[in-house]
């Protein structure tokens, strides 16, 4: 995800050593405005989540697979997120942002925004424990079942194209 630079609050915390859920309930309640990044080391790679805040609402997320190259968004992503938490390595940085710089983020692509704001209830409704593999395992076998069409769909496609006799 491509964010402005922002103002580096935090640089490198060491995400075993620091309470996530902690830190988001701090910039809930200091109505921080820019984004957390969470970089870990997760199942099989590094996975990397972005939360991004207004005013002390997380109001957009993205979570990345870097090794196969597939992203998650908004709700789901914030689950990854809070899944990603739990990782035995991790480190975390916090960028200030302008609430103009959070608003241009959100709209180059809008379907990162949240449906529902995190805010300090709603947060309080996640558990976030040890990291579960199987979420991420099961989220990237459905992202690249999504990736890949299979035989038939091809097929589809070639005749939608009018390419029907190719194979």
């Amino acid at each position: 995800m491509n964010l402005p630079s922002g103002n580096m609050q935090k640089q490198g915390l060491i995400l075993k050593e620091n309470n996530f859920k902690n830190l988001l309930v701090g910039l809930i309640e200091e109505k921080f405005s820019g984004y957390v990044a969470l970089l870990i080391e997760g199942f099989d790679g590094l996975e990397e989540a972005t939360l991004l805040f207004k005013k002390g609402f997380g109001v957009a997320c993205v979570f990345e697979y870097l090794r196969f190259d597939i992203t998650v968004i908004s709700d789901l992503a914030l689950s990854h997120c809070l899944n990603a938490a739990g990782a035995d390595f991790g480190i975390i940085d916090v960028v200030q942002l302008s609430e103009l710089q959070v608003d241009m983020s959100i709209a180059f692509d809008e379907k990162i925004k949240l449906s529902t704001a995190l805010d300090r209830k709603l947060l309080d409704k996640f558990n976030i424990g040890k990291f579960d593999a199987s979420f991420a395992q099961k989220t990237l076998r459905e992202a690249i079942d999504l990736k890949t069409p299979n035989e038939s769909s091809k097929k589809e496609l070639f005749k939608k194209f009018g390419l029907g006799q190719m194979n």
